[in-house]
């Protein structure tokens, strides 16, 4: 049996305290799973928890249990490292980075690359990607459609280097 994994490894640089204290205080899933009062209604109650953070969490509810999907680690020098090393939700990193430039860097756009790897030498198996994120955007995209969207210019003989 094969194994996927996707990997991504990136730095917000130079947080002030307040960003810092902001990250600090993310809302993770973990906080609320050994909570017996909400444990019935934990979805409610912690979405809630996201939308007063200032998260817009509309179309995570099939993932709100592995929230906030990503790794990340305030560094010594004031960096923000945010990384997955087998697996992640890009969507989740989309919402908490949007959150923040909103907050703190409204003129911030945030780059991420990743990759898509597999233990066994499966076609088509292997692949990657970007996300891109401003105040007022959120871009994805990855391999497949950029590869099918360069071969359909080919073909019509559309395409510009």
């Amino acid at each position: 049996m094969a194994n996927n994994y996707m990997q991504f490894s990136e730095l917000v640089e130079n947080l002030t305290n307040e960003e810092r204290a902001w990250i600090e205080k993310l809302p993770d899933r973990g906080d609320y799973e050994d909570n017996p009062d909400i444990e019935e209604d934990w979805e409610k109650h912690f979405g809630a928890a996201l939308i007063d953070y200032g998260l817009d969490v509309e179309g995570l509810d099939d993932t709100l249990d592995s929230f906030p999907g990503f790794d990340y680690k305030i560094e010594a020098d004031g960096g923000w490292w945010i990384y997955v090393d087998e697996g992640g939700y890009l969507d989740h990193l989309a919402y908490v980075m949007q959150g923040f430039i909103r907050k703190f860097r409204p003129e911030f756009i945030f780059k991420l690359t990743w990759a898509e790897t597999c233990s066994k030498l499966r076609i088509g198996e292997f692949s990657g990607g970007c996300l891109v994120v401003s105040k007022d955007e959120v871009v994805f995209r990855n391999a497949y459609s950029m590869a099918d969207e360069i071969a359909e210019a080919l073909r019509t003989g559309s395409f510009k280097a």
